[in-house]
């Protein structure tokens, strides 16, 4: 479990700017499997603090019991899936969605 000492301390306006340079950082990029690394452990570091975010995220964790065969990111701690979309892809309700809701309900 995360503690406060994984954290790297940060004001509600350090946090804010770090917020709209990582936004500058990563806008009009989008190629899935080859940003989506860079962008979570970005993410956790740069914006939410977290010292060591590759001890706090999985990547590419094989999925059990689906037709899926891998999730592209897990955070374990807070038990989020991340389903990694390449720039202005359109999500709609399709047979991948419903296997990602039982997969996370059952």
């Amino acid at each position: 479990m995360m503690k406060l000492d994984d954290l790297i301390p940060m004001s509600k306006l350090d946090k804010k700017n770090a917020a709209i340079d990582f936004v500058k950082l990563h806008q009009n990029k989008g190629y899935e499997k080859g940003n989506c690394q860079m962008f979570w452990s970005g993410l956790l570091h740069r914006v939410f603090g977290v010292k060591h975010p590759d001890e706090f995220i999985q990547f590419e964790k094989p999925a059990k019991n689906t037709t899926i065969k891998f999730i592209d990111a897990y955070i374990p701690e807070t038990k989020v899936l991340i389903e990694q979309k390449k720039f202005a892809y359109q999500i709609r309700k399709t047979s991948q969605t419903k296997r990602w809701y039982t997969f996370i309900c059952d």
